[in-house]
C-alpha cells in the first residue's frame, strides 16, 4: 500500500478533506480516502500544501494536428480547412510522432491524465502507447480519401493492425467516421455496426457548423449555407458531394444507426461539437445516452452561435469537455477550458464544471467506473495544484478562479508529470 497525503483532497462529488490521504494498492487503485490521521501506519508521500483533484479528461482532441493556430479568426471552417488543415495533413510519420509526443507531454503537464484522441491514420496510437497516460484512440475514416482509412474495409484493417497496442484501461481503440458530409451514409452505418460488434466506442463530428446543418436538411439544401459544403466536397473530390439530403440532422442520426439501443457504458458514442443541435436532436441524444464533447475555446475561435451545453445538461445529455487541436486552440489544457467557462458562465457552479472534465469525461470514453473521481475502487489518477497560505473554503471554485498551475500528475499512483516524474 502507498499513502499520499495533502493539505486538501477534493474527490469531486464528496466534500473536500482537509489534511487528507489517499491509500493506493499495488494495482494503482484507491482503497481508502479520508483524513491522514486515519490512514494506515507507515511511510507517506506528503504532497505538501496543495489541493489534490481527480485527473482531468480531454474528451476530444487531435494531437496529430500541430499548431500554432492563426490568431486571426477564420472567416469560416471551410476557409480554415483550406489554409490550416489540408497542408498539415501532408506530413511525414516522423512529424506525426513528434507532434503527438509533444501534445501528450503538454497535456500531462496541464493535468490531463486521459485523452480521447482522433488520429487520421492511426499513426498516433503507437506513440500514445509509449506515453504514461490513458488514451482512447479513435481512428478516423473519410470516405474516398487519398489515404486510408477511406472505407469500412480499410478502417477494419487499421483497427486490427493496432489491436496489439490495446491495454486494459490504458490504451483503447475507437472508430471515428469523420462527419456526415465526409463519410457516406453507407460507410457511416458500417463503421457504427463495426464499433457495436467489437464493443468499441465511436466518435463523430456532428453539427459543427450552420452550413453542415443546412446540408443535412432537405428544405435547406438549395441555400447558400449548404452550397458552401458542396463547394468543399467538390474541391477535395469526396463521394458525398451531391448526396441526397435527409429530412433533418436527426433523420441522418437515425439512418446511421447512431441512436439505436446498445450497451452505451461499454461502447459509448461521442458526438464532437454539436454546436447547432436543435431541441429534437438534444432530446434524442439524451434518450440514446450519447455524449457531446464541447470544445469551448475552439467554439469561441470560430465565432459560433452560443452553444446549448447547459440545455443539454438539463435534458440529460452527458456533456464533456475537449480542446480540439492546436490549430484552433491556444493549448491543450482542459483546466484552461474550465477556467474559460467559469469566466463566461459564473452562474454555473464550479463543481458542475469540474464534473464535465472528470465524471462526464470518464463516462464518455467508456471508463466511467474506473476513473473520473477520487473514490475507493477507482484508479488513483490525480493532480496537485499549490494552495495559498490558507486553504480555501471552496477549493473547486478557487481552482477555477485562480491561475495557479498544475504542478504534478499521477496515474495509477505513479507520478507522470512534475518533479517526481
Amino acid at each position: 500500500m502507498t499513502v499520499f497525503s495533502a493539505k486538501l483532497i477534493c474527490p469531486v462529488d464528496a466534500p473536500p478533506i482537509l489534511d487528507g490521504a489517499l491509500t493506493v494498492d499495488s494495482t494503482g487503485r484507491i482503497t481508502a480516502i479520508g483524513a491522514v490521521c486515519d490512514s494506515p501506519p507507515g511511510p507517506k508521500h506528503d504532497l505538501g500544501c496543495c489541493a489534490v483533484f481527480p485527473g482531468l479528461i480531454n474528451s476530444h482532441a487531435h494531437l496529430d494536428l500541430a499548431g500554432p493556430r492563426d490568431e486571426a479568426r477564420p472567416r469560416s471552417l471551410w476557409d480554415w480547412f483550406e489554409s490550416a488543415i489540408l497542408p498539415r495533413r501532408l506530413v511525414t510519420l516522423d512529424d506525426i510522432q513528434r507532434t503527438v509526443t509533444a501534445g501528450a507531454a503538454a497535456s500531462l503537464a496541464a493535468g490531463v491524465t486521459c485523452i480521447a484522441d482522433v488520429s487520421r491514420t492511426g499513426d498516433a496510437v503507437p506513440v500514445l502507447a509509449r506515453m504514461p497516460m490513458r488514451a482512447r484512440c479513435f481512428v478516423e475514416m473519410i470516405s474516398g480519401a487519398a489515404r486510408p482509412p477511406n472505407d469500412p474495409a480499410s478502417l477494419r484493417e487499421t483497427i486490427q493492425r493496432l489491436v496489439p497496442y490495446e491495454k486494459s484501461f490504458q490504451i483503447g481503440l475507437g472508430l471515428s467516421p469523420h462527419t456526415p458530409y465526409t463519410a457516406t451514409r453507407e460507410d457511416a452505418v458500417a463503421a457504427v455496426r463495426l464499433a457495436r460488434k467489437t464493443g468499441r466506442p465511436l466518435m463523430m463530428h456532428f453539427l459543427e457548423t450552420v452550413e453542415e446543418r443546412a446540408w443535412l436538411t432537405a428544405a435547406e439544401r438549395d441555400s447558400d449555407a449548404a452550397a458552401a459544403v458542396e463547394r468543399f466536397l467538390t474541391a477535395v473530390n469526396l463521394p458525398t458531394r451531391g448526396a441526397a439530403p435527409p429530412d433533418s440532422p436527426l433523420t441522418w442520426l437515425r439512418d446511421a444507426d447512431l441512436l439505436q439501443a446498445y450497451d452505451s457504458a461499454a461502447a459509448p458514442t461521442i458526438l464532437a461539437h454539436a454546436n447547432y443541435a436543435d431541441d429534437a436532436v438534444i432530446a434524442a441524444l439524451a434518450s440514446a445516452r450519447v455524449s457531446v464533447a464541447y470544445c469551448p475555446r475552439t467554439h469561441e475561435y470560430f465565432g459560433h452561435s452560443p452553444h446549448r451545453w447547459r440545455e443539454m445538461l438539463a435534458a440529460g445529455v452527458n456533456v464533456c469537455i475537449g480542446t480540439d487541436s492546436l490549430a484552433s486552440n491556444p493549448d491543450l489544457s482542459i483546466l484552461g477550458e474550465l477556467r474559460f467557462l467559469r469566466r463566461r458562465f459564473p452562474e454555473v457552479s464550479a463543481r458542475r464544471l469540474l464534473r464535465l472534465a472528470t465524471l462526464h469525461g470518464a463516462a464518455a470514453v467508456g471508463w466511467g467506473d474506473a476513473i473520473g473521481e477520487l473514490a475507493p475502487g477507482r484508479f488513483a489518477d490525480f493532480i496537485a495544484v499549490p494552495l495559498p497560505g490558507t486553504p480555501p473554503n471552496d477549493p473547486i471554485g478557487w481552482l477555477l478562479d485562480s491561475d495557479n498551475p498544475v504542478t504534478g500528475a499521477w496515474i495509477g499512483g505513479q507520478c507522470v508529470s512534475g518533479p517526481g516524474a
